[in-house]
């Protein structure tokens, strides 16, 4: 800085040189919408807090905050409306913290605090909760009050490490844990959260891989009429041969596709791979083939999805006529009314939707007969212990009544007592499908088994459903 206490130019100079330099320093290390300390002022703080709890033999916390269902708000009130939103955040947790803690804005959405001093995670929580109530107060946007959520991950430092970059990352990995969790919660970080980081990490690279040699298959299990003697369908079922380490379940790499984006490939190959299969059904005689695939909510949020399903069907000559698309609860919540857009463009162009695993989601019953769906799928967890449970009756059959008054077909899925069958049976629902009426099969199978059922007229009908997990 130049010597600015001088009384003649060279002082006024100096003065407002210094001034200037005083302010793109500023800017340099603030937040520009927000005025809150960005990354780079952060990440000097935090490497000066280790070296301050090493020196005096201290803890600290750091906290990584995400905003839950922030892309919405500008999805749909626009980015400036998401700016104002932001800005009133910021005002609200920066007055959380103390002198000597740093409350900073990373990017986005996405917030970060150093709380220094900190006896244990008594305190931490303690903190956590002022978060939460802070944003449980409605926010005014352009008119509109906008109830927000957070997801908030934890360490401690030197308990769960001791330099910078392990401590961010830490929080940062809680965080999405907290996100799976349900948001709108708080996740404090354990080592277990890192060593699973690890395996999703590798899971990432044998997919990815794996799409490239083409090591999936899809199996296939028939589905019924009630009465269990027409056969209607199949659902299809995603398997994972890796050529070291054997047969790898649904559950073990789908949420993780999902996490990293590659969902979207492992879906083209689940439709790319139905297409040349429902041509083979075709071939041997197993005719009037429709195709339903379970689209995972980050397939169906994608802005060129439609566009992207019409291309691949183009590209194998299959018709969207062909296509019963089944969509879960989960993706159509978040945003009823575009997912609702989206439903009504998918069915204009000729697909058949079916809204899958239903029940999870009590959220959605208001909004059931605003959807463009043909078929409901109850879940299977209100049929596992359908014969001895009572709620699970109440409920299987509130289902089936409902969806029969709104015009819906029903199938019950994962059927696997003589007593679950009957049950369903007596209640009217239409379709049944699980071990006890046929397991999943090849390819190859399933077509010997139902030509030959084909041949002796059990089965005039063939639909056949495609999900990926």
């Amino acid at each position: 800085m130049l010597d600015d206490r001088r009384k003649d130019e060279f002082g006024l100079l100096a003065y407002y040189f210094n001034q200037a330099e005083h302010k793109l320093k500023h800017l340099a290390l603030h937040d520009s919408l927000t005025g809150l300390p960005n990354r780079l002022l952060f990440q000097d703080r935090l490497q000066q807090a280790v070296a301050m709890a090493k020196r005096h033999d201290h803890k600290f916390a750091v906290f990584f905050m995400d905003l839950d269902n922030f892309k919405i708000i500008n999805d749909t009130m626009g980015h400036e409306a998401g700016d104002e939103l932001l800005k009133e955040v910021a005002l609200r947790l920066a007055g959380t913290g103390r002198k000597m803690d740093t409350v900073a804005r990373l990017g986005g959405d996405e917030f970060a605090f150093i709380i220094n001093k900190v006896d244990g995670i008594e305190d931490a929580v303690s903190f956590a909760r002022r978060l939460n109530q802070l944003l449980k107060t409605p926010i005014t946007v352009n008119g509109h009050n906008i109830n927000m959520g957070s997801s908030i991950g934890v360490t401690i430092c030197p308990d769960d490490a001791d330099n910078s970059e392990e401590l961010l990352r830490n929080a940062d990995i809680a965080m999405y844990q907290a996100k799976d969790n349900g948001r709108n919660t708080t996740c404090f970080f354990t080592r277990e959260m890192n060593v699973r980081l690890q395996q999703n990490k590798e899971i990432l690279t044998d997919l990815a891989e794996s799409l490239l040699q083409g090591h999936f298959e899809l199996y296939y299990q028939p589905l019924f009429t009630i009465d269990h003697k027409t056969l209607v369908g199949a659902e299809a079922l995603i398997r994972w041969h890796h050529p070291e380490k054997g047969m790898i379940p649904p559950d073990k790499f789908i949420a993780v596709a999902e996490q990293s984006g590659l969902i979207n490939e492992l879906g083209d190959w689940v439709l790319a791979q139905a297409c040349r299969e429902i041509k083979t059904f075709v071939n041997v005689g197993i005719v009037d083939i429709k195709v339903a695939i379970n689209i995972s909510p980050v397939q169906f949020r994608r802005k060129d999805f439609l566009q992207h399903m019409l291309l691949i069907l183009e590209q194998h000559d299959v018709s969207s006529n062909f296509i019963e698309l089944e969509i879960t609860e989960g993706a159509v919540m978040d945003n009823v009314d575009q997912a609702i857009d989206m439903m009504k463009a998918l069915h204009d162009a000729g697909f058949q939707l079916a809204m899958d695993d239903f029940g999870t989601g009590y959220s959605s019953l208001s909004y059931l007969k605003r959807f463009p769906i043909q078929k409901v799928k109850i879940d299977r967890s209100f049929i596992t212990d359908l014969e001895n449970d009572d709620d699970s009756k109440s409920i299987a059959t509130a289902i089936i009544q409902m969806s029969h008054s709104l015009g819906l077909d029903v199938l019950a899925e994962g059927v696997e007592t003589e007593a679950q069958l009957q049950y369903l049976q007596g209640e009217k629902c239409d379709y049944v499908q699980g071990y006890y009426t046929g397991r999943p099969m090849p390819a190859s199978q399933f077509i010997e088994k139902f030509r030959r059922a084909k041949d002796t007229s059990l089965a005039n009908e063939t639909a056949v459903s495609i999900i990926t997990t």
